[in-house]
């Protein structure tokens, strides 16, 4: 029972015969048995009772630490190996294990990293973790080289006949726990005799392997090449594993200044102390020298990566039609389909020149993984044809699409059509109408399907601005110009023509009147006769004596 309590669970292997083959099982194996549990309270104690029944501030250390995961592990492990690690001062080596985290059964068996860290401190005192700078933390370690050395020191200062005068003891165990042997003894030199003190150096006991070595990050593993590209607008990563006892606390530079981190910039640990910078939607301000810089508690490490952001020039998938013809008044369309990392810029122009956008003119550029880009005009017009080309560029490099030669064209057709004209003769009749159509179209009238030539009484009017035309006939006569007005717009795209009537109104005149007497034999019939004309045809009321005769 003594050795396995004095070296733990492990040892239950040498006496696997004395128990049952169920219970030994158990007892080996279940780490929240009762036998584990047994032995993990039995250590508690020790350390309480043993180590800190003249150490107050030591248990008062264990209680502050009682309720975080390493003191579990540190229990458990003494438990599993009793005083393997306690090396040759129990309560420093408790407190190295609680205070460093990264201190497990895995480094402490397979690499000398534990073994580094104790000749360091214990060769060097507090001075060796000058990055360790929490003061509490500082505190408790510094008492715990004060349980180190004294017995070591003031054993070494009787066998060098050097007297406790003064405090002297006292104070050279101060400055040995701050700044280890050599510096720490150097400080109280001047109290003390030259050859005692000569005595005392050479028999310092120093570990002469790992004298002055400090237990300081190191890059355990190069996960990241320190030459990497990313792809313009994709995620990247870059890591970095390192090591040392307390684990080492990682800042991340970029082209040597502080990496601020964000929602595209994030940083990552991992469990086996990989350091994990993650970088999204790369952009070309990415590009440059990340550093990794580990810091602990003895110094520190640091692991460069160069990142090149790649880019892929612009080329055009889908080019410009040749030649495009719209309808004035419609909406003008055209796509070009074009890739490139990052995704280009592109300037759309006419004839040349660069077209600024607004409430007609809509440029539309890509999402997401669509790679089109339109031109849209609304309500196109003439002034809209032209040459029509786009010029993409991206970092990469640029290039102009073909061009395009938009032809702006519309049917004739009448927005305003002449309406029937009604006119007393010898005034002027006057036509109007209102045309639309691209190229303007030729605007011809005609009297009763024949052409109307310019005269001094026929005059036709064109306004550009308006698309109005007029048409005027002066001194109109009922028998020249009476009749049927058409009027006819005709272009390349087509023609039309819409007809009408000239009324011209004129009074009616007796051509042929009533003879001034006519004689007739009383019961026989009369034929009375006259004759008038007038426009529209007039109609004939008949009177006898004056009076109305119906």
């Amino acid at each position: 029972m003594n050795d396995l309590l004095e070296n733990g669970r492990q040892l239950l292997s040498k006496y696997e015969d004395e128990f049952a083959p169920k219970v030994y099982k158990a007892a080996i194996n279940e780490n929240d048995g009762p036998f584990m549990k047994s032995l993990k309270k039995y250590f508690e104690q020790q350390w309480k009772i043993k180590y800190g029944s003249s150490n107050q501030w030591f248990i008062s250390f264990l209680q502050e630490y009682k309720d975080t995961v390493n003191y579990d592990s540190v229990l458990k492990r003494t438990a599993e190996y009793g005083h393997k690690y306690f090396k040759d001062c129990p309560i420093l080596s408790i407190i190295l294990q609680l205070l460093f985290e990264g201190i497990d059964d895995k480094l402490l068996d397979e690499t000398n990293a534990f073994n580094d860290l104790w000749c360091a401190i214990t060769n060097n005192g507090l001075k060796s973790i000058e990055n360790f700078s929490d003061d509490k933390k500082q505190s408790v370690l510094l008492k715990a080289l004060h349980e180190y050395y004294r017995p070591k020191l003031f054993e070494l200062l009787e066998k060098s006949k050097i007297p406790d005068e003064d405090n002297l003891y006292e104070l050279a165990l101060k400055n040995v726990a701050k700044y280890g042997w050599l510096q720490g003894l150097q400080e109280v030199k001047e109290r003390i005799i030259v050859k005692h003190y000569n005595t005392l150096r050479a028999n310092i006991p120093v570990s002469s392997d790992t004298s002055g070595k400090q237990v300081q990050p190191k890059v355990e593993a190069s996960i990241s090449e320190n030459n990497q590209s990313c792809m313009f607008g994709q995620d990247t990563q870059i890591l970095w594993k390192f090591s040392g006892i307390g684990k080492p606390r990682v800042a991340w530079f970029f082209n040597d200044q502080p990496l601020p981190t964000n929602d595209r910039l994030q940083v990552t640990e991992t469990d086996d102390g990989t350091s994990i910078l993650i970088i999204r939607q790369a952009k070309l301000a990415d590009e440059g020298v990340y550093t990794a810089k580990a810091i602990n508690a003895f110094g520190e490490a640091e692991a460069q990566t160069t990142l090149k952001i790649d880019f892929i020039k612009p080329v055009i998938n889908t080019n410009l039609d040749t030649v495009l013809k719209v309808t004035k008044g419609e909406i003008l369309t055209l796509t070009v389909v074009a890739s490139g990392t990052p995704k280009p810029h592109v300037v759309w122009m006419r004839d040349d020149t660069e077209l600024i956008p607004n409430d007609r003119i809509q440029v539309t550029t890509p999402t997401g993984s669509d790679d089109q880009y339109t031109l849209t005009i609304l309500n196109v017009q003439p002034e809209d044809q032209g040459e029509y080309s786009v010029m993409i560029c991206n970092v990469g490099g640029s290039l102009q699409s073909d061009k395009c030669k938009a032809i702006v064209s519309k049917s004739p057709m009448f927005i305003v059509k002449p309406t029937t004209q009604r006119v007393k003769q010898g005034e002027t009749a006057v036509f109007m109408t209102t045309i639309d159509g691209y190229p303007t179209p030729t605007i011809t009238w005609l009297l009763n399907g024949k052409l109307l030539t310019l005269k001094e009484d026929v005059e036709v009017q064109f306004d550009a601005a308006t698309s109005q035309s007029k048409l005027s006939i002066q001194n109109v006569n009922l028998e020249q110009h009476a009749g049927s007005i058409t009027c006819r717009v005709k272009s390349e795209y087509g023609e039309q023509e819409e007809t009408v009537r000239l009324d011209i109104l004129v009074a009616p005149t007796i051509i042929e009147d009533l003879p001034i007497q006519q004689e007739i034999v009383s019961g026989r019939d009369i034929a009375l006769k006259v004759v008038g004309k007038g426009s529209p045809r007039p109609s004939a009321q008949w009177f006898c004596n004056v009076r109305k005769e119906h």
